[in-house]
């Protein structure tokens, strides 16, 4: 393009144009310093003029200062003159010019530019602010919000630079090198794809087309209405967002380019002080992080904060003022799914783990003690909380490696937590201090990380996240930062820093003179050049600020100053200085002795009531999960309901009907007494359910009803536990089925009744019924009475297991993961837990994390088999397969009888190359018989019979559904097995009309039975269950089957082919198929049809090109 040339009204219609303008000058002028901005406007009319105008003046400005040429705004005037009539424009391009002049050394002050231009410049950094800040603030202060504010533009016209390269380039690196090296004043942005491209070019280029177009607010994505953009950094943008699967739930979405690998590390982070993920998602390019929505205040605001300031603040009210002023800022405009804007909208709309705690008893007080301290005591607070954060995850081998004030979030109830623990430091380019400095982390780094990005052999380790976090406190409390800062990346550049870094530290008190010889200690200590003489754990730098806070002298530092010794004592002992105060406290001391001495077994009784309550739990607790389960094979049941009658042992419920007048109860605190009643009448209710779930198994009539009456039994103590109105509906409607079991439909009718008439209020009674619907199938109906559950009580553990089966059972992975978080945050010592967590990372393919939940489930409970049969599977994900087969056998030590465990490591072991160990493998697997209550063992060998013995195959599937007369796994291989092996259609419509009728939400079988009718020809109710399939799953493999059903109907109804090829259509392209559409019968009605031939030849060519395949 000549750079007389205009370009057209729209150079490409999406959210990015302005980019494409500003690209298209900055290629001109980098071939022609004479290029006219002016040249490379939209007309006036169109919406971005203004916008592009503003912006190409700002480049025009930094290509002249850097080329020496000092040009002035007034140089511009009689070209735009309409700029200088807008203030807000002006003061924009204004702050860019004084970034300029800063930056050659001139002396200039923004009240000049007042008097200049009548702008106001109050909030601009004036003298008293380096220089290098001025220039690290880039667009101004107006849209500074941290210092990686100025980067996502300037990044993104890199990228799409870097695109147009690649069309019209080779990929070898020469060219990348010269390509780079013409690209100023972006010379350190284009280093990031320079160094991307030599490293891994497919993965530059896909960094660079997702960064060319982000989502923007007002869009959806993978489920996630994007209502407002809170924040940008280089790789990635931030926004709140509502997750509509869960009734508009606010939340914070991070998106960023998916070529970082899996955000493995805050999943296994459970702390107050780390925002938690509440799961992750991928979309082509782009990587999701779901977190809670805690506010959009950072420490980086605060610093803005103090700054304006000019002198430290003398107490906490500036962190509380910050706070309010932020949550006044991102409460902008936009709309959620109910219709509100977001004014009307508050933090407390959020989440039942996040956002609403905000409006807490506890919440308020934290917020009163922040902005009652003293300025110095509050940030020494928040550097105590950070460092507690850190600690834990140092301690499971995770580090930061990107501390600094824009990624410690303040909530808006005042707790501090840390942000983006390692989501990009992972990857490749991480090691770029190209990278890094576009990220803004260069002026928070310690030396030795310093040295490691100017090219030597330097190690990373905890002690450099002490020093970051060093680096913070030291900003915070004195409003500068300890070091002169620099622009640019250059090896002299980072040479600077180390130099600066060796120099003795300049006191802290010179700047604030609150900071007393102990604090001043602890960031010395901190900020030590040497790891080896920093603080050594992140533990260590907490407990000295913790002794800090509350007047104790300091452990892992010397205490430079006596009088602030001294003053710690008296603040501690304030009493000590009276002269009276010896023989005072003697006198205290006998009276507390002989009332010790009268209490004592008294208190001996309350402590050992205390510690029997607590083994109790630990008990009770996972016999309640086991209980809980969907479905439980024989052994399971058993062992459940054994383990829970041991458990009530401890109080005597089951053969003491006074056990509330017992020693252990008595000696409870009153709310421990109620709490206690409510859990064993929990345990009892589920005992009775478990007890009749055990008759299913039982041959004879005189041991079913044996168990029944004991049901009964246990359903009736439950009663006695819940003494509330007209009594419990659930406990009536178990009440009910266990008489008529019994042959007493009168009395059964009654309870009914009881039932029926019981309100359903109670938060425990709302729980017992959604868990009868989630294990009878019904998850769908179950989920709104789980989301109150959750709502009502956000610690009970107990409904947010239940509900993260429901979602997983409906294939909601990302709401499963949620709950399933929250059980890891609320009991993180339950391997069970860990387990479910890692095994919806596995259904998503994240196989690093979920082998790490796994590793904490095992190293929780090491002697059960379960686990180690799903990290085989995980490793096998990550194709290391011998580790894999080593699982699988010390799954087989724990527990010989699982048959199932021969034929999962045949498969690994021939993907490892031990052809002849998987041949044995296999032989075992089918020799050994599965022990009779093995269900899944069971399941497994049919399986691998399948294929050459489908009779034998069906006999076993017959076993485990005799097993568990509920297994949805028996019934879908039997109907298979009966429709697609044996053919007898007609036998498998009534095996599949039973799994459905069980499992209503149970898509397999629901898509299964929709094939079986229309084959026979009928069909509306084979279009039911496809309307029905689609609506509860729209997966590849789900697609596939029900085009299937609509090619079938189409033989009676030609319309229905338009949905069989779409859905055909949706199905190929996302990699399922591909290898069953040429043989699959199912289709023969649409094969004729050109279309057909289309859509097939388009998903292999697409597949020819690198599309992904759905597993």
């Amino acid at each position: 393009m000549k750079c007389s040339e205009r370009l057209p009204a729209t150079v490409i219609g999406t959210p990015a144009e302005l980019d494409d303008y500003v690209a298209a000058y900055e290629a001109a002028r980098a071939g022609n310093e004479q290029a006219d901005p002016a040249a490379f406007l939209p007309p006036s009319e169109h919406p971005l003029h203004g916008e592009v105008l503003r912006e190409l003046i700002r480049v025009d400005l930094e290509y002249a200062w850097r080329s020496g040429q000092r040009r002035r705004l007034e140089d511009y005037e009689a070209a735009f003159s309409h700029l200088f009539q807008n203030p807000e424009a002006l003061r924009e391009i204004a702050f860019e010019e004084y970034r300029l002049r800063r930056l050659a050394g001139e002396n200039v002050s923004p009240d000049e530019y007042a008097q200049r231009f009548r702008l106001d410049t109050a909030d601009w950094p004036d003298d008293s602010c380096p220089a290098e800040e001025v220039l690290a603030r880039g667009q101004g202060p107006a849209l500074a919000v941290s210092s990686d504010a100025a980067t996502p533009a300037s990044l993104q016209r890199a990228a799409r630079a870097y695109q147009e390269f690649r069309l019209f380039a080779d990929n070898s690196g020469g060219d990348v090198d010269d390509w780079c090296s013409r690209f100023p004043p972006q010379a350190e942005q284009a280093e990031v794809f320079r160094h991307a491209h030599r490293t891994d070019p497919a993965a530059a280029l896909r960094m660079a087309r997702a960064m060319s177009r982000f989502p923007e607010p007002g869009q959806e994505f993978l489920g996630f209405r994007l209502l407002k953009e809170l924040g940008q950094g280089a790789f990635g943008r931030v926004y709140l967002a509502e997750q509509a699967s869960l009734a508009g739930r606010r939340v914070v979405v991070k998106i960023a380019t998916d070529i970082f690998g899996e955000s493995q590390t805050l999943a296994r982070l459970q702390h107050t002080n780390i925002v938690p993920i509440y799961s992750m998602h991928r979309a082509e390019d782009f990587q999701g992080v779901c977190m809670p929505y805690f506010g959009a205040t950072t420490l980086a605001d605060v610093l803005r904060a103090i700054r304006s300031g000019g002198t430290p603040p003398a107490s906490g009210k500036v962190l509380i003022s910050t706070l309010n002023d932020r949550k006044a800022l991102t409460r902008g405009p936009g709309r959620s799914q109910s219709g509100q804007t977001l004014e009307e909208t508050t933090a407390a709309d959020g989440p039942p783990l996040g956002a609403e705690h905000a409006e807490t008893a506890a919440a308020r007080v934290l917020l009163q003690k922040l902005e009652g301290m003293s300025y110095d005591h509050a940030i020494l607070w928040i550097g105590a909380r950070l460092a507690d954060g850190l600690a834990h995850a140092h301690e499971r081998g995770i580090l930061h490696r990107d501390l600094k004030p824009a990624n410690v979030l303040l909530t808006d109830d005042g707790q501090p937590m840390l942000l983006d623990f390692n989501l990009a430091a992972d990857v490749k380019h991480r090691a770029s201090a190209a990278a890094a400095s576009v990220g803004g982390t260069l002026p928070y780094m310690a030396p030795e990380h310093l040295e490691a990005f100017r090219g030597r052999q330097q190690s990373v380790d905890a002690r450099s996240d002490l020093y970051s976090l060093g680096v913070i406190l030291h900003e915070l409390l004195t409003g500068r930062h300890p070091f002169p800062m620099y622009r640019g990346v250059s090896h002299e550049v980072v040479d600077l820093m180390l130099a600066d870094r060796a120099r003795p530290l300049p006191p802290a008190h010179a700047l604030n003179p609150a900071i007393t010889p102990a604090v001043q200690a602890i960031l010395r200590h901190c900020l030590e050049p040497d790891p080896q003489r920093r603080y050594q754990n992140a533990r260590d730098l907490y407990e000295d600020l913790e002794r800090q806070l509350h007047h104790l002298p300091l452990r892992h530092v010397g205490e430079p100053s006596l009088r602030e010794r001294c003053r710690k004592f008296v603040r501690r002992h304030p009493r000590l200085t009276s002269s009276t105060s010896v023989g005072v406290g003697a006198a205290i001391l006998l009276l507390t002795l002989a009332a010790a001495m009268v209490f004592q077994k008294s208190r001996l009784a309350r402590l050992e009531a205390v510690d029997l309550l607590h083994t109790y739990h630990e008990e009770a607790q996972p016999v309640k999960f086991t209980l809980y389960a969907r479905a439980q094979d024989q052994r399971e049941l058993d062992e459940g309901v054994s383990r829970g009658r041991a458990a009530l042992e401890r109080y005597h419920v089951l053969d003491r009907p006074d056990w509330r007048e017992l020693p252990a109860y008595r000696h409870l605190p009153s709310a421990e007494q109620a709490q206690l009643r409510e859990d064993i009448g929990e345990l009892l209710f589920l005992l009775a359910r478990g007890t009749e779930r055990r008759a299913i198994y039982q041959k004879d009539e005189s041991g079913r009803r044996e168990l029944w009456q004991e049901a009964l039994h246990l359903n009736e103590l439950a009663g006695t536990c819940w003494n509330s109105g007209s009594g419990s509906g659930p406990l009536w409607k178990q009440r009910a089925h266990l008489v008529e079991h019994l042959g007493d439909g009168e009395r059964a009718r009654q309870y009914l009744e009881k039932a029926n008439q019981a309100p359903m209020q109670d938060t425990r009674d709302l729980y017992l019924e959604a868990h009868e619907l989630a294990i009878n199938g019904n998850y769908r109906t179950a989920l709104p009475l789980l989301l109150e559950v959750t709502r009502r009580d956000p610690r009970s553990y107990s409904a947010w297991a239940v509900r993260g089966n429901c979602h997983d059972l409906l294939n909601q992975n990302a709401d499963a993961l949620a709950c399933y978080n929250a059980c890891v945050a609320l009991r993180p010592t339950d391997p069970r837990a860990w387990h479910n967590r890692g095994l919806i990372y596995l259904k998503q393919r994240f196989f690093q994390l979920a082998l790490a939940d796994f590793d904490q489930a095992i190293q929780l409970r090491d002697d059960v088999p379960e686990p180690y049969i799903d990290r085989a599977l995980a490793k096998k994900g990550l194709t290391r397969y011998r580790e894999a087969v080593e699982d699988l056998t010390a799954a087989l030590k724990h527990r010989t009888s699982i048959t199932r465990v021969y034929f999962m490591r045949a498969l690994a072991r021939d993907k490892a190359g031990d052809h002849e160990g998987a041949k044995r493998d296999l032989a075992e697997g089918m020799r050994l018989e599965p022990a009779d209550s093995d269900y899944k063992s069971w399941i497994a060998r049919g399986e691998a019979r399948t294929p050459k013995d489908p009779q034998g195959a069906l006999a076993d599937f017959q076993r485990a559904l005799d097993i568990n007369p509920l297994g949805v796994e028996a019934l879908q291989n039997i109907g298979g097995i009966l429709s697609e092996r044996l053919d007898r259609p007609a036998e498998a419509l009534r095996i599949l009309d039973r799994a459905v009728s069980l499992y209503p939400d149970y898509v397999p079988a629901r898509a299964g039975r929709g094939v079986l009718l229309a084959r026979a020809g009928r069909t509306e109710a084979a279009e039911e269950d496809a309307r029905e399939s689609l609506l509860r799953d729209t997966r590849a493999p789900n697609l596939y089957q029900v085009a299937g059903i609509y090619a079938l109907n189409s033989r009676k109804r030609p319309g229905d082919r338009v949905q069989a090829l779409h859905l055909l259509s949706e199905a190929l392209r996302a990699g399922f198929g591909l290898d069953l559409v040429d043989k699959d019968t199912d289709l023969n009605p649409i094969k004729d049809n050109p279309e057909f031939h289309r859509v097939v030849d388009a998903a292999r060519q697409f597949r020819a090109a690198g599309g992904r395949e759905s597993k």
